[in-house]
Protein backbone atom coordinates (compact mmCIF):
# COMPACT_ATOMS: atom_id res chain seq x y z
CA UNK A 1 0.00 0.00 0.00
CA UNK A 2 0.76 3.55 -0.40
CA UNK A 3 1.34 5.92 2.13
CA UNK A 4 -1.53 7.81 1.47
CA UNK A 5 -3.19 4.83 1.71
CA UNK A 6 -2.14 3.78 5.16
CA UNK A 7 -2.65 7.08 6.56
CA UNK A 8 -6.37 6.98 5.16
CA UNK A 9 -6.97 4.11 6.99
CA UNK A 10 -5.40 5.29 10.49
CA UNK A 11 -7.99 8.10 9.86
CA UNK A 12 -10.67 5.39 9.17
CA UNK A 13 -10.24 3.38 11.98
CA UNK A 14 -9.44 6.33 14.22
CA UNK A 15 -12.87 6.98 13.36
CA UNK A 16 -14.35 3.92 14.42
CA UNK A 17 -12.08 3.99 17.55
CA UNK A 18 -10.17 1.37 16.86
CA UNK A 19 -6.66 2.94 18.32
CA UNK A 20 -4.41 0.00 17.95
CA UNK A 21 -5.23 -0.52 14.45
CA UNK A 22 -5.05 3.01 13.91
CA UNK A 23 -1.74 3.02 15.73
CA UNK A 24 -0.25 0.07 13.10
CA UNK A 25 -1.23 1.79 10.01
CA UNK A 26 0.78 4.80 11.57
CA UNK A 27 3.68 3.16 12.16
CA UNK A 28 3.21 1.60 8.43
CA UNK A 29 2.82 5.44 7.50
CA UNK A 30 5.89 6.64 9.11
CA UNK A 31 8.46 4.34 7.77
CA UNK A 32 7.43 5.57 4.16
CA UNK A 33 7.15 9.59 5.21
CA UNK A 34 8.34 10.16 8.67
CA UNK A 35 7.22 14.21 8.46
CA UNK A 36 3.58 14.54 7.81
CA UNK A 37 1.79 16.88 9.95
CA UNK A 38 -1.63 15.42 9.61
CA UNK A 39 0.03 11.81 10.45
CA UNK A 40 1.72 13.35 13.37
CA UNK A 41 -1.19 14.65 14.58
CA UNK A 42 -3.46 11.78 14.36
CA UNK A 43 -0.57 9.44 16.25
CA UNK A 44 -0.60 12.51 19.26
CA UNK A 45 -4.78 12.08 19.63
CA UNK A 46 -4.69 8.09 19.67
CA UNK A 47 -1.84 8.18 22.42
CA UNK A 48 -3.79 11.19 24.52
CA UNK A 49 -6.89 8.26 24.17
CA UNK A 50 -4.26 5.90 25.48
CA UNK A 51 -3.99 8.02 28.30
CA UNK A 52 0.03 8.34 26.81
CA UNK A 53 -0.08 12.64 27.22
CA UNK A 54 4.10 12.39 27.41
CA UNK A 55 4.42 10.80 24.05
CA UNK A 56 1.32 12.67 22.58
CA UNK A 57 3.43 15.76 23.73
CA UNK A 58 6.29 15.27 21.81
CA UNK A 59 4.55 14.48 18.29
CA UNK A 60 2.88 17.64 18.42
CA UNK A 61 5.62 19.36 19.29
CA UNK A 62 6.85 17.14 16.01
CA UNK A 63 4.38 18.79 14.16
CA UNK A 64 4.85 22.27 15.25
CA UNK A 65 8.42 22.19 14.63
CA UNK A 66 7.49 21.68 10.99
CA UNK A 67 4.50 24.12 10.66
CA UNK A 68 4.48 26.06 13.94
CA UNK A 69 1.90 28.71 12.38
CA UNK A 70 -0.56 25.56 11.97
CA UNK A 71 -3.76 26.83 14.15
CA UNK A 72 -5.32 23.39 13.86
CA UNK A 73 -2.13 21.70 15.46
CA UNK A 74 -2.26 24.55 18.19
CA UNK A 75 -6.06 23.69 18.65
CA UNK A 76 -5.74 20.04 19.26
CA UNK A 77 -2.78 20.33 21.69
CA UNK A 78 -4.84 22.61 23.85
CA UNK A 79 -8.05 20.18 23.37
CA UNK A 80 -5.69 17.13 24.43
CA UNK A 81 -3.79 19.06 27.22
CA UNK A 82 -7.11 20.12 28.85
CA UNK A 83 -8.80 16.38 28.98
CA UNK A 84 -5.58 15.51 31.12
CA UNK A 85 -6.60 18.23 33.42
CA UNK A 86 -3.68 20.81 31.87
CA UNK A 87 -5.70 23.69 31.79
CA UNK A 88 -3.39 26.75 32.39
CA UNK A 89 -0.68 25.12 30.09
CA UNK A 90 -4.24 24.55 27.61
CA UNK A 91 -5.06 28.18 27.94
CA UNK A 92 -1.78 29.12 26.38
CA UNK A 93 -2.25 27.21 23.41
CA UNK A 94 -5.66 28.41 22.75
CA UNK A 95 -4.31 31.76 22.71
CA UNK A 96 -1.36 30.79 19.94
CA UNK A 97 -4.46 29.47 17.67
CA UNK A 98 -6.98 32.32 18.27
CA UNK A 99 -3.55 34.80 17.64
CA UNK A 100 -3.00 32.83 14.22
CA UNK A 101 -6.86 32.80 13.46
CA UNK A 102 -8.77 35.63 15.03
CA UNK A 103 -12.12 34.11 13.51
CA UNK A 104 -11.61 30.70 14.89
CA UNK A 105 -14.63 30.79 17.21
CA UNK A 106 -14.47 26.60 18.22
CA UNK A 107 -11.29 27.68 19.93
CA UNK A 108 -12.74 31.10 21.59
CA UNK A 109 -15.23 28.17 22.59
CA UNK A 110 -13.38 25.75 23.99
CA UNK A 111 -10.91 28.43 25.53
CA UNK A 112 -14.03 29.23 27.42
CA UNK A 113 -14.60 25.71 28.32
CA UNK A 114 -10.87 25.46 29.77
CA UNK A 115 -11.71 28.97 31.93
CA UNK A 116 -14.90 27.75 33.28
CA UNK A 117 -13.09 23.98 34.57
CA UNK A 118 -10.62 26.68 35.91
CA UNK A 119 -13.47 28.24 37.94
CA UNK A 120 -13.03 31.84 36.22
CA UNK A 121 -16.46 32.13 34.86
CA UNK A 122 -16.18 35.72 33.75
CA UNK A 123 -13.31 35.19 31.93
CA UNK A 124 -15.25 32.05 30.92
CA UNK A 125 -17.94 34.04 29.73
CA UNK A 126 -15.53 36.97 27.80
CA UNK A 127 -14.53 33.81 25.45
CA UNK A 128 -18.03 32.93 24.96
CA UNK A 129 -19.07 36.20 23.77
CA UNK A 130 -16.09 36.11 21.25
CA UNK A 131 -17.33 33.32 19.54
CA UNK A 132 -20.96 34.29 19.57
CA UNK A 133 -19.79 37.80 17.81
CA UNK A 134 -17.79 35.75 14.89
CA UNK A 135 -20.79 33.79 14.55
CA UNK A 136 -24.16 34.71 16.01
CA UNK A 137 -25.97 31.17 16.58
CA UNK A 138 -22.84 29.15 17.39
CA UNK A 139 -25.40 27.56 19.71
CA UNK A 140 -22.28 25.63 20.99
CA UNK A 141 -20.72 28.67 22.85
CA UNK A 142 -24.60 30.09 24.00
CA UNK A 143 -24.96 26.95 25.61
CA UNK A 144 -21.87 26.57 27.55
CA UNK A 145 -21.95 30.41 28.79
CA UNK A 146 -25.41 29.27 30.32
CA UNK A 147 -23.54 27.69 32.48
CA UNK A 148 -21.26 29.85 33.95
CA UNK A 149 -24.42 32.29 33.98
CA UNK A 150 -26.07 29.76 35.70
CA UNK A 151 -23.67 28.94 38.15
CA UNK A 152 -23.02 33.10 39.09
CA UNK A 153 -26.78 33.21 39.61
CA UNK A 154 -28.11 35.01 36.45
CA UNK A 155 -30.48 32.87 35.92
CA UNK A 156 -33.02 35.24 34.10
CA UNK A 157 -29.91 34.66 31.13
CA UNK A 158 -28.57 31.47 31.98
CA UNK A 159 -32.06 29.67 31.74
CA UNK A 160 -32.96 31.28 28.63
CA UNK A 161 -29.26 30.44 27.04
CA UNK A 162 -30.13 27.10 28.17
CA UNK A 163 -32.63 26.82 25.11
CA UNK A 164 -29.26 26.49 23.10
CA UNK A 165 -28.92 23.06 24.35
CA UNK A 166 -31.71 22.17 21.61
CA UNK A 167 -29.78 23.90 18.23
CA UNK A 168 -26.28 22.38 19.09
CA UNK A 169 -24.60 19.68 15.98
CA UNK A 170 -25.00 16.53 18.19
CA UNK A 171 -28.35 17.82 20.11
CA UNK A 172 -30.99 15.31 20.78
CA UNK A 173 -34.26 16.00 19.03
CA UNK A 174 -37.53 16.75 20.72
CA UNK A 175 -39.26 13.52 20.55
CA UNK A 176 -42.79 14.40 19.80
CA UNK A 177 -42.38 15.79 16.38
CA UNK A 178 -45.70 16.65 15.40
CA UNK A 179 -46.45 18.32 18.72
CA UNK A 180 -45.83 22.43 18.74
CA UNK A 181 -43.61 23.60 21.50
CA UNK A 182 -45.28 25.51 24.33
CA UNK A 183 -43.15 29.19 24.17
CA UNK A 184 -45.91 30.88 26.50
CA UNK A 185 -47.17 29.95 29.98
CA UNK A 186 -50.72 31.90 28.87
CA UNK A 187 -51.23 29.57 26.06
CA UNK A 188 -52.17 27.05 28.78
CA UNK A 189 -55.80 27.89 29.49
CA UNK A 190 -58.16 25.20 28.49
CA UNK A 191 -55.46 23.51 26.53
CA UNK A 192 -53.55 20.08 26.66
CA UNK A 193 -49.76 19.77 27.40
CA UNK A 194 -46.88 17.12 27.71
CA UNK A 195 -43.84 17.37 29.86
CA UNK A 196 -40.97 15.14 28.87
CA UNK A 197 -38.37 14.30 31.23
CA UNK A 198 -34.73 14.94 30.05
CA UNK A 199 -31.06 14.49 31.09
CA UNK A 200 -30.83 12.79 34.29
CA UNK A 201 -32.99 10.77 36.81
CA UNK A 202 -32.02 13.18 39.62
CA UNK A 203 -33.10 16.33 36.89
CA UNK A 204 -36.79 14.72 36.92
CA UNK A 205 -36.55 14.82 40.84
CA UNK A 206 -35.60 18.25 41.09
CA UNK A 207 -37.52 19.85 38.04
CA UNK A 208 -40.47 17.71 38.63
CA UNK A 209 -41.87 20.43 41.27
CA UNK A 210 -42.14 22.58 37.88
CA UNK A 211 -45.41 20.51 36.93
CA UNK A 212 -46.99 21.22 40.24
CA UNK A 213 -46.49 25.01 39.27
CA UNK A 214 -48.45 24.06 36.01
CA UNK A 215 -51.15 23.67 38.08
CA UNK A 216 -52.18 27.53 38.48
CA UNK A 217 -52.95 27.63 35.14
CA UNK A 218 -56.19 26.66 33.74
CA UNK A 219 -54.22 23.70 32.01
CA UNK A 220 -57.05 20.83 30.95
CA UNK A 221 -54.58 18.11 30.69
CA UNK A 222 -51.13 17.82 31.69
CA UNK A 223 -48.79 14.51 30.21
CA UNK A 224 -45.48 13.69 32.60
CA UNK A 225 -43.22 11.50 30.73
CA UNK A 226 -40.88 9.97 32.61
CA UNK A 227 -37.63 7.10 32.77
CA UNK A 228 -39.49 4.10 33.59
CA UNK A 229 -37.09 3.51 36.57
CA UNK A 230 -39.60 6.49 38.42
CA UNK A 231 -42.50 6.10 37.27
CA UNK A 232 -44.05 4.63 40.14
CA UNK A 233 -42.59 7.16 42.21
CA UNK A 234 -43.67 9.99 40.21
CA UNK A 235 -46.98 8.50 39.59
CA UNK A 236 -47.97 8.43 44.01
CA UNK A 237 -46.61 12.14 43.88
CA UNK A 238 -49.44 13.11 41.39
CA UNK A 239 -51.97 10.89 42.81
CA UNK A 240 -54.25 13.63 43.81
CA UNK A 241 -54.45 15.52 40.15
CA UNK A 242 -56.92 13.97 37.61
CA UNK A 243 -55.77 16.12 35.09
CA UNK A 244 -52.37 14.73 34.88
CA UNK A 245 -51.42 11.43 33.86
CA UNK A 246 -47.77 9.98 34.16
CA UNK A 247 -46.26 7.71 31.42
CA UNK A 248 -42.80 6.45 30.53
CA UNK A 249 -40.64 7.17 27.73
CA UNK A 250 -41.96 5.74 24.27
CA UNK A 251 -45.65 4.56 26.45
CA UNK A 252 -48.82 5.88 24.05
CA UNK A 253 -51.02 9.06 24.75
CA UNK A 254 -53.57 10.81 23.22
CA UNK A 255 -52.08 13.69 21.55
CA UNK A 256 -51.71 16.96 23.32
CA UNK A 257 -51.97 20.74 22.24
CA UNK A 258 -48.15 21.16 23.05
CA UNK A 259 -45.26 19.68 24.41
CA UNK A 260 -42.12 21.49 26.27
CA UNK A 261 -38.77 19.70 27.98
CA UNK A 262 -38.89 19.66 31.71
CA UNK A 263 -35.90 21.33 32.28
CA UNK A 264 -37.04 24.50 29.60
CA UNK A 265 -39.91 24.91 32.49
CA UNK A 266 -37.72 27.40 34.84
CA UNK A 267 -36.87 29.67 32.11
CA UNK A 268 -41.05 29.77 30.92
CA UNK A 269 -41.90 30.68 34.43
CA UNK A 270 -38.94 33.42 34.65
CA UNK A 271 -37.39 31.62 37.43
CA UNK A 272 -34.42 33.97 39.67
CA UNK A 273 -32.96 32.94 42.73
CA UNK A 274 -35.84 34.12 44.77
CA UNK A 275 -38.31 32.55 42.98
CA UNK A 276 -37.80 28.80 43.27
CA UNK A 277 -40.75 27.15 44.46
CA UNK A 278 -41.30 24.12 46.71
CA UNK A 279 -38.36 24.60 48.65
CA UNK A 280 -39.54 22.30 51.07
CA UNK A 281 -40.26 18.89 50.93
CA UNK A 282 -42.61 18.43 47.40
CA UNK A 283 -42.38 14.31 47.37
CA UNK A 284 -44.08 12.44 49.87
CA UNK A 285 -44.91 8.42 50.40
CA UNK A 286 -47.65 6.48 51.92
CA UNK A 287 -47.58 7.18 56.04
CA UNK A 288 -48.63 3.39 56.31
CA UNK A 289 -45.13 2.30 55.09
CA UNK A 290 -42.06 1.89 58.03
CA UNK A 291 -39.25 0.36 58.01
CA UNK A 292 -38.18 0.67 61.69
CA UNK A 293 -38.29 -2.78 62.27
CA UNK A 294 -36.73 -4.38 59.49
CA UNK A 295 -33.22 -5.76 60.69
CA UNK A 296 -30.86 -4.06 58.78
CA UNK A 297 -32.11 -0.71 60.82
CA UNK A 298 -30.19 -0.68 63.79
CA UNK A 299 -30.70 0.72 67.12
CA UNK A 300 -28.16 1.27 68.81
CA UNK A 301 -28.62 4.44 69.58
CA UNK A 302 -26.67 5.85 67.05
CA UNK A 303 -28.01 7.86 64.15
CA UNK A 304 -28.58 5.68 60.71
CA UNK A 305 -26.95 7.69 57.84
CA UNK A 306 -27.64 6.63 54.13
CA UNK A 307 -24.22 7.24 52.15
CA UNK A 308 -23.58 7.65 48.22
CA UNK A 309 -19.54 7.77 47.49
CA UNK A 310 -20.17 7.53 43.61
CA UNK A 311 -22.37 7.39 41.20
CA UNK A 312 -22.99 5.77 37.60
CA UNK A 313 -22.96 8.29 35.23
CA UNK A 314 -19.72 8.86 33.15
CA UNK A 315 -19.30 12.96 32.32
CA UNK A 316 -16.19 14.61 32.04
CA UNK A 317 -15.74 15.96 35.07
CA UNK A 318 -16.43 12.80 37.10
CA UNK A 319 -12.98 12.46 38.59
CA UNK A 320 -14.18 15.90 40.62
CA UNK A 321 -17.46 14.23 41.76
CA UNK A 322 -16.50 10.44 43.19
CA UNK A 323 -14.98 10.45 46.90
CA UNK A 324 -13.38 7.17 47.80
CA UNK A 325 -15.34 5.07 50.50
CA UNK A 326 -12.53 5.33 53.03
CA UNK A 327 -12.76 8.87 53.37
CA UNK A 328 -16.90 7.81 55.14
CA UNK A 329 -15.07 5.51 58.20
CA UNK A 330 -14.62 8.20 60.66
CA UNK A 331 -18.27 8.61 60.69
CA UNK A 332 -18.39 5.02 61.82
CA UNK A 333 -17.83 6.41 65.34
CA UNK A 334 -20.78 8.32 65.39
CA UNK A 335 -23.32 6.71 63.22
CA UNK A 336 -24.45 3.68 61.49
CA UNK A 337 -23.81 3.97 57.92
CA UNK A 338 -25.79 2.28 55.12
CA UNK A 339 -24.39 2.61 51.68
CA UNK A 340 -27.22 3.04 49.32
CA UNK A 341 -25.49 3.13 45.78
CA UNK A 342 -25.38 -0.99 43.35
CA UNK A 343 -22.22 -0.53 42.86
CA UNK A 344 -18.50 -0.24 43.92
CA UNK A 345 -15.46 0.22 42.61
CA UNK A 346 -12.51 -1.81 43.08
CA UNK A 347 -10.66 -0.02 46.07
CA UNK A 348 -14.55 0.64 47.28
CA UNK A 349 -15.01 -2.96 47.09
CA UNK A 350 -11.76 -3.91 49.67
CA UNK A 351 -12.47 -0.83 51.67
CA UNK A 352 -16.08 -2.45 52.30
CA UNK A 353 -15.21 -5.76 53.00
CA UNK A 354 -12.47 -4.38 55.41
CA UNK A 355 -14.85 -2.76 57.26
CA UNK A 356 -18.29 -4.61 57.71
CA UNK A 357 -19.71 -1.93 59.70
CA UNK A 358 -20.84 -0.64 56.73
CA UNK A 359 -23.80 -2.17 55.64
CA UNK A 360 -24.64 -2.50 51.79
CA UNK A 361 -28.39 -2.27 50.84
CA UNK A 362 -28.21 -0.36 47.81
CA UNK A 363 -27.35 -4.49 45.86
CA UNK A 364 -30.37 -4.97 47.69
CA UNK A 365 -33.19 -1.94 46.69
CA UNK A 366 -35.36 -2.88 43.79
CA UNK A 367 -36.61 0.26 42.76
CA UNK A 368 -36.86 4.32 43.54
CA UNK A 369 -39.88 3.52 45.37
CA UNK A 370 -37.89 1.15 47.73
CA UNK A 371 -34.94 3.79 47.81
CA UNK A 372 -37.38 6.13 48.60
CA UNK A 373 -38.78 4.07 51.89
CA UNK A 374 -35.20 3.57 52.86
CA UNK A 375 -34.18 7.37 52.71
CA UNK A 376 -37.59 8.13 54.82
CA UNK A 377 -36.39 5.56 57.44
CA UNK A 378 -32.80 7.58 57.68
CA UNK A 379 -31.70 10.23 60.05
CA UNK A 380 -29.56 11.66 57.43
CA UNK A 381 -28.01 11.40 53.75
CA UNK A 382 -24.44 12.09 53.04
CA UNK A 383 -23.57 11.93 49.12
CA UNK A 384 -21.69 12.92 46.18
CA UNK A 385 -24.18 14.63 43.64
CA UNK A 386 -26.33 12.10 42.27
CA UNK A 387 -29.94 10.64 42.12
CA UNK A 388 -29.83 10.13 45.71
CA UNK A 389 -29.24 13.81 46.94
CA UNK A 390 -32.14 15.10 45.04
CA UNK A 391 -34.42 11.72 46.06
CA UNK A 392 -33.35 12.72 49.86
CA UNK A 393 -33.97 16.49 49.82
CA UNK A 394 -37.26 16.47 47.89
CA UNK A 395 -38.68 14.17 50.52
CA UNK A 396 -37.27 16.93 52.93
CA UNK A 397 -34.82 14.37 54.46
CA UNK A 398 -31.85 16.60 56.04
CA UNK A 399 -29.30 15.80 53.48
CA UNK A 400 -25.61 16.97 53.26
CA UNK A 401 -24.28 17.17 49.88
CA UNK A 402 -20.36 16.83 49.02
CA UNK A 403 -18.84 18.83 46.55
CA UNK A 404 -15.37 17.95 44.84
CA UNK A 405 -12.93 21.32 42.93
CA UNK A 406 -15.73 21.07 40.32
CA UNK A 407 -19.71 21.31 40.56
CA UNK A 408 -22.56 21.62 38.80
CA UNK A 409 -24.33 25.09 38.31
CA UNK A 410 -27.07 24.29 40.53
CA UNK A 411 -25.50 24.35 43.59
CA UNK A 412 -23.62 28.05 42.85
CA UNK A 413 -20.62 29.41 44.48
CA UNK A 414 -20.06 29.68 47.70
CA UNK A 415 -22.82 29.06 49.70
CA UNK A 416 -23.73 26.01 52.06
CA UNK A 417 -27.55 26.44 51.96
CA UNK A 418 -29.09 25.25 48.88
CA UNK A 419 -31.28 27.07 47.21
CA UNK A 420 -33.58 24.13 45.38
CA UNK A 421 -33.91 22.30 48.96
CA UNK A 422 -34.19 23.49 52.42
CA UNK A 423 -33.16 20.73 54.18
CA UNK A 424 -29.79 20.73 52.43
CA UNK A 425 -26.42 21.51 53.39
CA UNK A 426 -23.24 22.01 50.95
CA UNK A 427 -19.93 20.59 51.91
CA UNK A 428 -17.58 21.93 49.96
CA UNK A 429 -14.16 20.86 49.21
CA UNK A 430 -11.66 23.54 49.60
CA UNK A 431 -9.13 23.89 46.43
CA UNK A 432 -6.42 24.22 48.38
CA UNK A 433 -7.27 20.47 49.69
CA UNK A 434 -5.36 17.46 48.32
CA UNK A 435 -8.14 15.08 49.70
CA UNK A 436 -11.65 15.04 51.57
CA UNK A 437 -10.14 14.91 55.24
CA UNK A 438 -10.83 18.22 56.06
CA UNK A 439 -14.25 18.16 54.82
CA UNK A 440 -15.17 14.73 56.98
CA UNK A 441 -14.00 16.53 59.92
CA UNK A 442 -16.73 19.64 60.08
CA UNK A 443 -18.66 16.83 59.54
CA UNK A 444 -17.80 14.94 61.93
CA UNK A 445 -18.08 17.75 64.51
CA UNK A 446 -21.97 17.85 63.33
CA UNK A 447 -22.41 14.43 63.91
CA UNK A 448 -21.41 14.25 67.74
CA UNK A 449 -24.13 17.34 68.35
CA UNK A 450 -26.57 14.23 66.82
CA UNK A 451 -26.31 11.91 68.84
Amino acid sequence: MSSEEFLFKAKESFKKKLLNQSKNYLKKFFLLEKNNIEALSLMALILSAENNLREARNFFNKALKIDPNNYILYFNFAKTLSDHNFDSEAVSYYFKAITISPHFKEAYNNCGNTFQKLGNFLQAINYYDKAIKIDPNYSEAIYNKSFCQLILADFKNGFKNYEARWFRKKAPKYPHTKITRLNNLSDLNDKSLIVFSEQGLGDCIQFSRYVFKLLEFKVRKIVFEVDKRLKNLVSYQFRKYDIIDIIEFGENFSATDFQIPLLSLPFLFGTTTKTIPFQDRYFYLDQKIDLKNKTYLKNNKKINIGIACSGKQKFSFNYTKNIKLKFFLPLINYSNLFLLQDTLDKEDQLCLQQNPEIIFIGKDIKNFTDLAIVIENMDLVISIDTVFVHLAAALGKKTFLLLGDFSDWRWLLNIKNSIWYSSLIIFRKKMQDNDFKNLFREIEKILINMK
